[in-house]
């Protein structure tokens, strides 16, 4: 389960809001899903580089397309983000920009054909209103040769709102429920348009699955609960719900509510397959115990991580694997197969989650489990504090290959953003300013292409994007 922090202050009439949440996702360069319970914010810090598939790549079955967490999208040809920071427009409204980085070029772009546009009208077709489109929770990915943006709210599911109270304000904040929109674009930005808006009493969770014939969403209903000075938002009636994006319909897959204590998150997914992920308390756990501290400390000591498959055809759930939370580990799911690591013994193993059959593939120190790219596990050093650099380890020979290519301003680890057919999109750069707090305020990310040779092999050698924005 979630657990996200909020604390709501008022202050005479002045409110403001703070949240922490997890941060979990996985791609087709797959990211380590470790649980969020286990609080072991290992690079939770720094973005792990999700990135959706490649619109190029061929898909039959299951795929995922995107997270809320992902820095953008891409195909074989660029990349696609939205700027984080929304800018002032013309008319007085506010507005992110998308921004594309044509490989081509090698060059950072508006997505705009509009010749001498200046980039700060609403009517620009790289501006994105703030209003209708919630700058850190809508989401975007490609399919089957379209761009897509779904505009949606914050998902605060988990989540614990603490209240306090000054100078007799109410803390009753009363909020409308704005549907969650779908729309479809041109690869290059134009004819965007309305594609599907969904039901304005349901929340759609952070991942979007691709299929053969369309899309898949998680919707569920999100209910408040009251205890004291903490407000709790829990779900109910979570469903698998397919959408149609030529038909512009929905329909009901599956329920993902099961008759059990595990709250089960969707981790992975191949074929007609969803993998899940729960956490096993061994009984009903209430909001207080999870968001207590020293409680949830015990709990999450005596729990389990199991992982289940669940057939979207037959809805039968079949649980393949688990792991003891209290040892220290790192989980990665791609497609059909886990890849899991322990911090004490150094071992990585590899569980076919079709066949269940079990594969010891290296024992190496620097075993925490990053990303995939191609054949190789990426992993890197459990304490970042002594080592940022990565180690490449072929799925199939064990073999291992020490990559020492690290960020070039302040030596961390690099960021990747887009697996392609030979070469990684990777933030190899910052421009940035040292504080004296020996931390970084980060004015511009630089990407740049480099071939996977040269990435595994450890070969500074980056074909660098012309950027005209910060990146992200």
């Amino acid at each position: 389960m979630k657990r996200k922090f909020l604390f709501l202050l008022a202050m005479g009439m002045t409110l403001s809001l703070c949240a922490c949440g997890d941060n979990s996702s996985s791609s087709r360069i797959s990211s380590n899903s470790q649980n969020d319970e286990s609080k072991q914010e290992h690079q939770n810090n720094q973005k792990t580089g999700q990135s959706s598939n490649s619109n190029t790549q061929s898909h039959s079955g299951l795929h995922f397309l995107c997270s809320v967490e992902d820095a953008g999208c891409y195909t074989e040809n660029g990349f696609y983000y939205f700027t984080e920071d929304a800018q002032k427009l013309s008319d007085g409204s506010y507005g992110t920009h998308l921004m594309y980085m044509d490989f081509a070029i090698a060059q950072e772009i508006y997505l705009c054909n509009n010749a001498g546009c200046s980039h700060n009208t609403p009517d620009c077709p790289s501006v994105f209103l703030t209003k209708d489109f919630p700058s850190m929770s809508t989401m975007l990915f490609t399919y089957k040769n379209y761009l897509y943006i779904l505009s949606k709210e914050s998902d605060m599911d988990g989540s614990m709102i603490v209240s306090m109270i000054s100078n007799g304000v109410s803390d009753d904040l009363e909020t409308e429920n704005t549907p969650t929109v779908l729309y479809r674009a041109n690869l290059d930005g134009t004819n965007r348009e309305k594609v599907y808006t969904f039901d304005s009493s349901i929340t759609l969770e952070d991942i979007v699955l691709g299929g053969d014939n369309g899309i898949y969403v998680v919707t569920k209903k999100l209910t408040s609960e009251k205890n004291n000075e903490n407000t709790y938002t829990n779900s109910s009636e979570r469903k698998l719900v397919f959408v149609d994006v030529e038909a512009k319909t929905e329909k009901t897959i599956c329920s993902l509510e099961f008759d059990n204590s595990i709250s089960w998150k969707i981790v992975g997914c191949y074929e007609h397959t969803l993998v899940l992920s729960g956490l096993d308390y061994g009984k009903e756990v209430s909001n207080d115990e999870l968001f207590n501290d020293d409680l949830y400390k015990n709990l999450y000591a005596d729990s389990k991580t199991i992982f289940s498959t669940l057939d979207i055809g037959t809805g039968k759930m079949t649980q393949v694997y688990t792991i003891n939370s209290k040892d220290e580990h790192s989980v990665i799911i791609d497609e059909n197969m886990l890849y899991l690591s322990y911090s004490g013994d150094g071992s990585i193993k590899s569980v076919d989650l079709i066949s269940g059959t079990e594969k010891n593939i290296v024992s190496l120190e620097n075993n925490y489990l990053f990303t995939v790219i191609g054949d190789k596990l990426c992993c890197t050093s459990w304490d970042l504090a002594s080592d940022f650099t990565n180690y490449f380890v072929d799925i199939n020979t064990g073999e291992v290959s020490h990559s020492t290519l690290v960020n070039k301003c302040n030596g961390w680890r690099l960021e990747f953003r887009a697996e392609l057919e030979s070469e990684v999109l990777v933030v190899y750069d910052y421009e940035a300013t040292k504080s004296d707090s020996d931390t970084y305020s980060i004015s511009r990310y630089q990407y740049g292409l480099i071939s996977k040779s040269d990435l595994i092999n450890g070969v500074d050698n980056y074909d660098t994007i012309k950027m005209i924005r910060e990146g992200r």
